[in-house]
This record gives C-alpha cells, structure tokens and sequence, in this order.
C-alpha cells in the first residue's frame, strides 16, 4: 500500500525530519506545511517523495489550521498518485511503528478518534463567531470567555438554519484515501470563524463512521498521547524518561506519538531497530 504522511508544522524541524528518516521509503511519501511564520525547512529524504503545500499563518485555534489541514488534502489529490491512506501528524509526532510493521497495520477504512457522548459545549466552537483569525487567542482564556458572552448576550447561531452534528475528537488521523474528496467538497465555509475548529472539522465531516466504543478517542486514532491531570487536560510532552513505555507500544496499535521535541527520545527508541 502506498501511503501519504500529511505534516503541520511550525518552528523546529528537528523532530519532523527524525520521522521522515525512520519512514523514508519509497511508498510512503510526506506532504508538508510549516506554519508562514517560520523558516520553511529543507527536508531530505533518500526513498521518499517530499512535497511542500501554500502555507498559512496560522493562528492557534483558529480556521488557520483547518485552512493548512485543507491545503494538505488538496497536495495528496492534485499528486499524480492515488494513495492508499493519508496520515495528519504535527511536527511532534514520532512515529511508532517501524517502516515494514507501518505499510502492512492498516486495514480499516478511517481511524479518527470520536469523542462519546460529545462534550456539551463542542456545537458552541462552530456556532458562536470567533474573531480568532484575527486576533492570537493562546493563553488568552478570558478574552474567549468574553466573546462567548457576547455571542449569549446576541444569541448568535450560524448553525441555525444547517442540519449538522457537530461531533469532537483529535485532530490527527488516518483515513482511507477515499474520504479526500467528501471533505474537500464539504461546505468549509461553516467551520470559518469557529474556536478550535480542528477538533471538529473531520469529526462532523465523516460523522457517519462514529462507532467509538471505546472512551479513548486516541487509540481510536492509533495515536498514543499521555495527558496531564489537571483541570485542563493536555497532552504532556514525552521525554527520555518515557522510553520505556514507548518501547512497549512499538509495533502495537500506535502509528505516531506525540508530543516530542528531544531528537534523543527517537534514537532511543529504535536505538535497537
């Protein structure tokens, strides 16, 4: 099978060039897009192809990033080649699977991470106007809160004369080659304006493969990720001292890992490869 690995990027390269060498091959090709506020890296590969995508300025969550998803998606089918699967991983993610275990794991039509039932509030980041094209939201909690007061106090609905189940999980995902075109075809235009949009986007879009039986949306999208305990759940950045539970998931049901920014976590996990 012959796969696309989709990359979004931003700063270092370091991390996403590891994954490149520990999957370069000649059916596996990468499709990247770094974020415009960043120096575009020169990646190499020995087997595979590697092709570079219209960058974005991309604002965290905001439409930015639906908008680089979308100009990834657009590469893999404008390519001369029809793809089995199409991967999106983030510049932190490592792969774990070697590159013979990867080309022969995936036999199902999507992996995509649904989460159930859907959080409460999920409908509001498309329904509710966000300004966050415009204005760099990250780490600025309160003025979110400001604006979603706004949109009570107006009652704003964008959603309110479409039929759509807004459905939440990760961003990240493997899908069957298939599914490029529904998505690209999609009326994007509502997810414009929305407030972490990309952890709806793909989850609305394709709805209709939701039979998560399972309560980690994660594995669902064969992506390992350890998440903090606090209020605020986020993805912990994965160190040396991991190593050993990395070494357990190797070649299991985890394509990628995430988040990695030490080069060395990489050669030590297939430092035995």
């Amino acid at each position: 099978m012959k796969h696309a690995i989709c990359i979004m990027g931003f700063g270092s390269s370091v991390i996403a060039q590891k994954t490149i060498d520990k999957l370069d091959d000649k059916d596996i090709d990468f499709f990247i897009h770094w974020d415009k506020k960043s120096n575009l890296p020169n990646f190499k590969s020995k087997y595979s192809k590697i092709s570079y995508v219209d960058r974005v300025n991309v604002n965290w969550g905001s439409y930015d990033e639906i908008a680089a998803e979308i100009n990834l998606l657009q590469g893999v089918k404008e390519t001369e080649y029809k793809y089995d699967y199409v991967h999106l991983i983030s510049s932190t993610d490592i792969p774990l699977m070697t590159k013979e275990y990867f080309k022969k794991y995936f036999n199902k039509d999507a992996y995509i991470g649904f989460q159930n039932p859907t959080p409460k509030h999920s409908k509001e980041r498309v329904s509710f106007y966000y300004p966050t094209s415009f204005i760099n939201v990250r780490n600025k909690l309160w003025l979110i809160k400001v604006v979603k007061a706004l949109n009570y106090i107006f009652r704003v609905n964008r959603l309110s004369r479409k039929n759509i189940v807004i459905k939440k999980g990760p961003q990240w995902f493997s899908i069957n080659y298939k599914f490029i075109e529904p998505i690209l075809n999609y009326d994007n235009d509502v997810f414009k304006h929305s407030y972490l949009g990309s952890e709806v986007f793909i989850q609305t879009i394709l709805g209709y493969l939701d039979n998560n039986k399972k309560n980690d949306d994660n594995e669902q999208a064969a992506r390992y990720i350890k998440w903090s305990n606090d209020k605020a759940p986020h993805p912990l950045t994965l160190t040396v001292d991991n190593i050993s539970e990395l070494k357990e998931k190797l070649n299991t049901k985890y394509a990628f890992a995430r988040k990695i920014v030490d080069p060395k976590v990489v050669d030590k996990l297939y430092e035995r490869e």
